[in-house]
């Protein structure tokens, strides 16, 4: 079988049926396809990606926009470790990888609907959570589609 001349968003398919299986024979716990994400919206916004584990943030635009991005499947909630972004991208995908929703929502609202939880960080810090409801802003799922088809 050769993968090398399979579209992305075949790929990415792909592998997320092989994610959800080895997570439902218990081989897995996650998979790490917010990378993925975080390219569609440095694409969306012609941005760059930063060094991989920069903390509070993944993608900074070209005006200097620091852009953090969570991506899920439909979880009620999205984890946060820090508040070093100015806007924060939720993204919900399908099994299937592709953009279902998109949400581009200003630092200041993820301050205000943020609440502590229980969760650390690796370093030990506290983290914060924002429950899905508090996830309001600009609808950024045209952007993102767009972007995948880039």
């Amino acid at each position: 079988m050769s993968l090398s001349t399979e579209p992305v968003l075949a790929l990415l398919a792909l592998r997320g049926a092989i994610d959800a299986e080895l997570r439902r024979r218990g081989a897995v716990r996650s998979s790490r396809l917010g990378e993925w994400y975080e390219t569609l919206v440095a694409r969306a916004t012609g941005g760059t990606l930063t060094p991989q584990g920069t903390p509070g943030h993944a993608v900074v635009s070209p005006e200097g926009l620091r852009y953090e991005v969570k991506a899920q499947r439909r979880r009620p909630y999205v984890d946060i470790k820090s508040f070093d972004f100015d806007v924060l991208v939720v993204v919900i995908f399908g099994e299937d990888a592709r953009v279902q929703k998109a949400t581009a929502v200003p630092v200041q609202a993820v301050r205000a609907g943020a609440r502590p939880c229980k969760k650390r960080d690796a370093r030990g810090e506290p983290m914060m959570w924002l429950p899905a409801p508090a996830v309001v802003g600009e609808d950024w799922t045209s952007r993102l589609r767009e972007a995948e088809g880039a």
